[in-house]
């Protein structure tokens, strides 16, 4: 019975073994898979995005650009800057900048004179005569009506005279905006969130733990979105996810890795030379491997139980044999055996 029991208590063990390690693996397979999946879906979102906002500021420079030229550097008080009636809504404005990113002009008065923030690296694209993206930067204001959060992004379109690179006529977005229309479809689930950065590391993307940033000290808790964070674990050094991306490449995490909160992840990511952006998306692998924990636990309480009840039947067993062996021990006397009871008292 011994043998039996220990036995079969091994053979389940290993029959644990055998089918818990596939299901494992298959959650994470799944993860990944949806993972490369929605990343697949941002890329192409967010192209999509990047080539309608050139199409809209090579359009818009075609039309306008002669009143720009004409719109005096200096808004007299009580005037009214130049802003066309087919501008679309979701622009905040317009502005010319010289080849040192000063703005000349802009239908948003707080912003001339001023030399804007703009990545070196997305900068060195104007003489390619073609529009880009500029992502994400702080304006160098204490308040600004284009955005609360004082961070500006653009479409840009080249002004080129004789190969020698002028400036530029920029279309102005509100970032927080744009990116959450782009993105707000991948923060699904309890934690899962896509991401995107710049050259530098830096997110360039609201992203969606804001208050973790505040209680971590890497922003001010006066509602600032999470811009400009370099993603790096808590020792400092640059999360895989970054460090890998921003050398160029692209990849996935099939074995969980700490991302910038310091949380265990399952992430894709893939960086778009193009326009010197990253873009990634993760989830956390608590959420991934809760349903595997789960069955984990459970199938440990069925394995204790077995053992348990294997136990409990090896000791009744035990038990009656030594009963048994006690009344054989009772029915010898010597050479005679008792049979029954002839008699009692005086």
């Amino acid at each position: 019975m011994l043998v039996f029991g220990v036995g079969t208590l091994l053979l389940f063990l290993v029959l644990s073994f055998l089918v818990g390690v596939p299901v494992r693996d298959s959650l994470k397979q799944q993860a990944c898979h949806s993972l490369q999946a929605t990343l697949r879906g941002d890329v192409i979102h967010l192209e999509s995005w990047i080539e309608s906002r050139k199409s809209d500021v090579r359009q818009f420079t075609t039309r306008h650009l002669a009143s720009i030229r004409e719109t005096p550097e200096g808004i007299a008080d009580g005037a009214k800057p130049f802003v066309p009636d087919d501008l679309d809504p979701r622009y905040l404005g317009w502005a010319l900048l010289d080849s040192d990113r000063r703005t000349l002009k802009s239908s948003l008065p707080e912003l001339q004179g001023r030399q804007l923030l703009i990545v070196e690296s997305i900068w060195k694209r104007l003489p390619e005569r073609a529009p880009f993206v500029v992502w994400p930067f702080r304006v160098p204001l204490s308040t600004t009506q284009s955005s609360q959060n004082n961070v500006l992004m653009g479409v840009i379109e080249p002004l080129v005279e004789g190969g020698k690179p002028l400036g530029g006529v920029m279309l102005l977005l509100d970032p927080i905006a744009e990116f959450e229309a782009c993105f707000s479809g991948s923060n699904v689930g309890e934690t899962a969130e896509s991401i995107a950065f710049g050259p530098a590391a830096q997110l360039i993307y609201s992203s969606r733990y804001k208050q973790d940033h505040q209680h971590r000290g890497t922003l001010p808790a006066t509602g600032q979105e999470p811009l400009g964070v370099t993603l790096r674990k808590r020792d400092g050094a640059l999360t895989t996810i970054a460090d890998q991306a921003t050398r160029g490449g692209s990849g996935i995490a099939r074995d969980a890795v700490d991302d910038y909160r310091g949380k265990s992840v399952f992430a894709a990511w893939q960086w778009l030379p193009q326009h010197q952006l990253g873009l990634a998306v993760k989830i956390e692998s608590a959420e991934v491997m809760s349903a595997w924990k789960r069955l984990c636990w459970s199938w440990s309480a069925f394995v204790i139980l077995l053992a348990t009840t294997v136990a409990g039947g090896y000791r009744r067993l035990g038990r009656k044999q030594s009963v048994g062996k006690n009344r054989t021990c009772i029915r010898q006397l010597g050479q005679y055996e008792l049979q029954q009871m002839v008699g009692q008292g005086g």
